[in-house]
């Protein structure tokens, strides 16, 4: 029995976050490959974890992490293209700026389950945060 949905879990640091579904644990603990620029992509990566983990994290804290993570790839947005199919890349930005999450205009979509969609698309970000940076550590 749980005694709390989602559960929680204490990092090393003595935080108390969402405990990380087994699956994704790697992902979270991963170290971004490759020569980051920290401010461009390393800090918005970590900060989207902070916040998107955190006890206290809100659904607008939820969307700031995505839309961090939204803007790292953006800065990334030349090695996509290089290592994506085009049409996956365009649909990586067709989420953030569709669906209420980058920028704020009534044409958006903002009616989808926040709880589920959110944390569908922090995970999706983050993994493809971490794909572009591996194959363009390997082709380099």
């Amino acid at each position: 029995m749980r005694l709390h949905d989602p559960p929680y879990e204490f990092e090393e640091d003595g935080r108390l976050i969402e405990r990380v579904p087994d699956e994704f644990r790697d992902l979270i603990d991963e170290e971004l490959s490759g020569d980051v620029d920290d401010d461009l992509i390393g800090s918005k990566v970590e900060h989207a974890k902070h916040l998107f983990l955190a006890r206290s994290s809100s659904l607008s804290d939820r969307r700031h992490a995505v839309r961090e993570l939204a803007d790292a790839l953006e800065a990334m947005r030349a090695d996509m293209k290089d290592t994506m199919l085009s049409k996956d890349e365009s649909a990586m930005f067709h989420l953030a700026n569709g669906f209420s999450i980058r920028h704020n205009s009534r044409d958006q979509i903002s009616g989808y389950d926040h709880e589920v969609w959110l944390r569908w698309m922090f995970y999706v970000y983050l993994a493809t945060i971490h794909a572009v940076l591996q194959v363009g550590d390997r082709e380099a």
